[in-house]
């Protein structure tokens, strides 16, 4: 871990994150009475210190491979190597919590990072278990099993993906209206077609099944949300609905018949995560509960809740597929975020800077999760890329 040197000032600096050269530069204020081993194995963050306020710090063991004092009840002091001694008077606060500075730069956008260490328990058989549990193409209710990108320029935005993720795009025929496949091993991985709504902006869409799309259309007038375009065939491959939740935040629904969904997950340069960003999460995902079903799993953090979600069928863990943040400040729109599996995130990065795309969001690593980049194509839709660590034995 780099521990204040260029490359954490450069982080901190890219998300406008105050930088100080002081070892209290990077510390979470965690109320007094507060249950810290609790907290600690809520945060599941790896390189997290948890100790007391006024304690000698000759006394507190430095071990690389300890974490916090939750995962080691038997030597409550042990603290990470990257720990820093948080002297007394630092804090009015009885405990405080320093995270590597990874996951301070994530603090300011909450992702699939943090959604992937709260589930997974973030150590330990745990891990391995959780380097699993992202989306499969065994689709359920509430399932995302389809994914489209709305594009003012179908060919240009067909070359960005080809350059970027190594897709082909397939038209789907000439009554399609301009609608194809992205497929990847001779597999669809997603789907593009052009804008159909009137001052639409270039935006990924997910899907998620449904067994009865007009019943789910229903659903979601019933409980606050809007029905864009009314349930319809889509040929013989299926039915469709797009909606929008109450918050704003656009989706749609299909109901398979001869088309079940993507023959990609989770792989390489193939969807991995679908994450909400809301202005009202614990809003969103009641409304998302009555409409599917989906379960979810809740974690505190400073100054945010992440929620991970579930489909209602299943282990808990080994049906979530995504997650729910939080807005990170007024700038940032209500929508749900793709992301993508990669084999390098700075190859890809620099592929999607060469190919007309930005970065909305520098390249961080997320210990025990991975190394992940949030970006936009040359004509602003964004997406994620994720390259996942390796399962821990």
């Amino acid at each position: 871990m780099d521990r204040g040197g260029s490359r954490r000032r450069r982080e901190y600096a890219a998300h406008g994150l105050p930088f100080h050269d002081s070892e209290h530069a990077d510390l979470w204020n965690v109320p007094g009475g507060a249950d810290i081993d609790d907290l600690a194995r809520r945060s599941a963050l790896p390189d997290c210190c948890f100790t007391e306020i006024g304690r000698d710090p000759a006394t507190v063991p430095r071990s690389p491979a300890r974490r916090s004092p939750a995962t080691n009840p038997a030597e409550p002091g042990t603290r990470s190597a990257g720990c820093r001694w948080v002297g007394k008077g630092s804090s009015p606060f009885g405990w405080i919590a320093r995270p590597s500075p990874a996951c301070l730069v994530r603090a300011a956008r909450v992702s699939v990072a943090d959604a992937r260490l709260i589930h997974a328990g973030g150590t330990g058989a745990n891990q391995s278990k959780e380097h699993s549990t992202m989306l499969t193409t065994d689709f359920v209710t509430g399932s995302p099993n389809w994914l489209d990108l709305g594009s003012p320029d179908t060919d240009a935005a067909a070359a960005f993906y080809a350059a970027v993720f190594g897709w082909e795009f397939q038209s789907a025929g000439p009554d399609s209206g301009g609608y194809g496949f992205f497929q990847k091993d001779g597999k669809t991985v997603a789907a593009l077609g052009p804008l159909m709504e009137e001052g639409a902006s270039s935006a990924w869409t997910v899907y998620f099944q449904t067994p009865d799309a007009d019943a789910t259309a229903k659903a979601v007038e019933q409980h606050g949300g809007r029905v864009r375009s009314a349930p319809f065939d889509v040929f013989e491959a299926g039915r469709m609905a797009q909606l929008t939740d109450p918050g704003g935040a656009d989706f749609a629904v299909w109901q398979p018949a001869a088309v079940k969904g993507l023959e990609k997950a989770s792989e390489s340069d193939a969807l991995c995560w679908a994450e909400l960003h809301t202005g009202d999460p614990a809003g969103a995902f009641g409304f998302y509960k009555a409409v599917f079903g989906w379960r979810s799993q809740a974690m505190d953090m400073p100054g945010m809740t992440y929620t991970v979600l579930s489909t209602g069928e299943g282990d808990q863990q080994d049906a979530s597929f995504g997650g729910v943040a939080g807005l990170q400040g007024d700038a940032e729109e209500t929508r749900w975020i793709p992301y993508f599996s990669v084999d390098d995130v700075d190859e890809t990065v620099t592929r999607t800077q060469e190919s007309g795309g930005s970065v909305l969001m520098p390249a961080s690593d997320i210990p025990g999760v991975g190394r992940m980049c949030w970006l936009a194509d040359p004509f602003g839709a964004p997406f994620a890329v994720l390259k996942p660590e390796p399962p821990q034995q």
